[in-house]
């Protein structure tokens, strides 16, 4: 690993391709030794699969691993079905020494691995980690759909302006008008949840009104779900 993330250019994309490693990740552990080696900087959602390996090796000075970045849902079901909106994980040195990337390894770890089904709602944000981790269907998930406001990309529209537009900014005579149609230009391009539903990532963009009768639906449809694990006596969850 040597790596400083998923490329915010290409979306939701990129987010895709590091979840489905992940879920190989958590399928395999138990079956075949896993080794990482961390040689350079490995940031965002890519810490997540050297999180869920057996050994991971990291070089003095050299190797940097770090994240960066429900009384509406009583009324549609019960607390066990997965309701997303998160910005991302918390990034920050009190975090990382926190252990941030062992529990987000530990919830990623848990829903690769369940086998019931699995339901997502996006009803606001889901950035980068955050939204391979949350039960996406690159880990399996079986029924994922998101609400028309639903955010889905590598960052917010702030932050990424800020570093793909970063020399646009510094060279423009007026920095906030040239903010503002580049955060416009983004937010149309990126944060919504069509270009997740056009890759096949997400089953439908429904209406907040139609949640509860889809999600009973899909549930109704999945009663008789049957899936199986790689034959292994246990998996190494990262505890």
């Amino acid at each position: 690993n040597d790596s400083g993330g998923a490329r915010i250019q290409e979306g939701v994309q990129s987010l895709g391709g590091y979840a489905e490693i992940f879920l190989r990740n958590t399928l395999a552990s138990g079956v075949v030794p896993q080794l990482s080696a961390i040689l350079g900087p490995c940031a965002g959602g890519a810490v997540y699969s050297p999180a869920i390996t057996d050994f991971v090796i990291m070089v003095k000075e050299t190797s940097h691993m770090f994240v960066t970045g429900p009384n509406v849902i009583k009324e549609v079901t019960k607390e066990d079905v997965t309701f997303e909106d998160v910005p991302g994980f918390l990034p920050g040195t009190e975090q990382e020494w926190g252990g941030i990337i062992r529990h987000g390894a530990k919830l990623l770890y848990a829903y690769c691995e369940a086998t019931v089904p699995k339901l997502t709602v996006v009803v606001r944000k889901a950035y980068g980690g955050a939204y391979d981790v949350m039960s996406s269907k690159h880990i399996r998930g079986d029924y994922n759909v998101a609400w028309p406001q639903a955010e889905l990309a590598v960052m917010g529209a702030e932050g990424a302006v800020n570093i793909i537009y970063r020399k646009e900014l510094e060279q423009s005579k007026n920095a906030a008008a040239a903010r503002a149609k580049y955060v416009a230009e983004y937010n149309e391009k990126f944060a919504n949840p069509y270009v997740a539903a056009a890759l096949g990532y997400l089953d439908d963009v429904i209406e907040p009104q139609e949640t509860r009768p889809r999600l009973i639906r899909a549930l109704f449809a999945l009663r008789n779900k049957r899936q199986s694990l790689p034959p292994k006596k246990h998996g190494l969850i990262p505890l």
